[in-house]
C-alpha cells in the first residue's frame, strides 16, 4: 500500500487562510474531487491504477520536498527528458528512471539528453540537456513557472512551518529579555556580594542560609497569629 502524501491529508481550509484566498478560489483550484471546505484534499490518481500505467506508483513531491528540499524539487521539474528505452517514454537526470512523466511539458517544451562518456575520476557521465520542441513558455517563464511550483510543494510538505516562523521571533524576543534579566541579576549579586561579603561567608542551603544572607531581618519579622505559640 502507497504512503498517503502530505498534500492528500492537507485540509482545503487551512490552504484558503496561509494563501490568503478565498474558499471559493481555492475549491476551484484545488478540490477536484467535489470536496467542501472543511474536507481533506485527496488524490486524483488511484495507487492502483498509477501502478498499471506507469510500472510503479510515481513519486510524491510532497514527501519529497519535505525530505530532499526545494532545491531538489526544482531541479527536478527542470531535469525530464524523453527516452525511448523507458516504459513511459521519459526520464529524469535528478531521478533516474522515476516512474513520472514530465508534468509540465507542454510549458516546458521536449527536451532531449546529450550523454558524454565519463571522465577519469568522475563517477557518472555527464549529460546535456536540449529543448528540441519548444512550449508555451521561454526559459525565463518556465524557471518562474518552476520556483512557484516549488514554493507551493515545499508548503503543502509542512504547513506549519509558516507558524513555527512567526513564533520563532517570540521566543528568540523572550531569550533575549531573559539572558538581559539574568544578567542584571547576577550584577545585583555580584554587588551584593562585594558590598556585604560577610552575608555570603559560609553560606549554605536551607532556612539557616537564607538567615545568613538576610541578616536580622527575618528575627525581626512578626509572628502569624494564628501560629500555636501565640494561642
Amino acid at each position: 500500500m502507497r504512503q498517503r502524501g502530505v498534500f492528500e491529508v492537507e485540509k482545503v481550509q487551512p490552504l484558503a487562510e496561509d494563501l490568503r484566498l478565498k474558499p471559493d478560489e481555492v475549491l476551484k483550484s484545488f478540490a477536484f474531487t467535489g470536496a467542501r471546505i472543511g474536507d481533506q484534499v485527496v488524490s486524483n490518481m488511484p495507487a492502483d491504477g498509477s501502478q498499471a500505467w506507469f510500472g510503479k506508483t510515481p513519486p510524491d513531491l510532497s514527501l519529497e520536498a519535505r525530505a530532499k528540499g526545494p532545491d531538489w524539487i526544482y531541479n527536478y521539474l527542470k531535469s525530464f527528458y524523453v527516452d525511448p528505452t523507458t516504459a513511459i517514454g521519459w526520464n529524469n537526470t535528478v531521478f533516474p528512471n522515476a516512474s513520472m512523466p514530465n508534468p509540465l511539458w507542454e510549458l516546458q517544451g521536449i527536451q532531449i539528453a546529450h550523454h558524454a562518456a565519463a571522465k577519469e575520476g568522475e563517477e557518472a557521465a555527464h549529460v546535456t540537456l536540449e529543448i528540441t520542441q519548444k512550449g508555451r513558455e521561454n526559459a525565463a517563464q518556465f524557471d518562474e513557472t518552476a520556483r512557484d511550483v516549488t514554493a507551493f510543494l515545499t508548503y503543502v510538505a509542512e504547513p506549519a512551518a509558516l507558524q513555527r516562523t512567526a513564533l520563532g521571533v517570540w521566543v528568540l524576543l523572550f531569550l533575549v529579555v531573559f539572558t538581559f534579566l539574568a544578567w542584571m541579576l547576577k550584577l545585583a549579586v555580584d554587588e551584593a556580594f562585594v558590598s556585604r561579603p560577610q552575608a555570603f561567608k559560609g553560606f549554605g542551603g536551607g532556612s539557616t542560609g537564607v538567615r545568613r544572607l538576610l541578616g536580622d531581618s527575618l528575627d525581626e519579622a512578626p509572628k502569624d497569629v494564628h501560629s500555636p505559640s501565640t494561642l
